[in-house]
């Protein structure tokens, strides 16, 4: 007979609570390995609170010289359906119309290309 080994389920992600310029709430959802096996997106999902079908608007490539126009009317459109916007969270610009209507920005960048205030002690 075969004895099955039973593993223990650890995440391959973590999540943390930070706080943005701005003194806004925000997640940091920081994956490792994003094509390891075990990746169950939806319990990061559900972790975020995204248990709902929600319309999701992508921000990728860039909108020229004055884009304001353009992510003001973005943002309104996600406030209007109740979307996300999903960018790639490295100063696109989108950030502060967000913030100032209440629309949920998720930024998905490498790790590599985010930079974490310094803790003074």
């Amino acid at each position: 007979e075969k004895e099955w080994e039973v593993q223990e389920y650890k995440p391959s992600y973590s999540l943390h609570d930070m706080i943005i310029p701005g003194g806004k709430p925000a997640k940091l959802t920081m994956i490792p390995e994003p094509y390891a096996n075990d990746l169950r997106i939806t319990e990061i999902l559900d972790r975020l609170k995204l248990r709902e079908p929600t319309p999701v608007i992508l921000l990728i490539g860039g909108f020229g010289e004055d884009k304001t126009k353009a992510l003001a009317g973005l943002v309104r459109a996600a406030q209007h359906t109740d979307a996300i916007i999903i960018d790639s969270g490295v100063r696109s610009g989108v950030e502060k119309f967000c913030t100032r209507k209440g629309v949920k920005l998720m930024g998905i960048a490498p790790h590599q290309e985010i930079s974490f205030p310094k803790i003074k002690p």
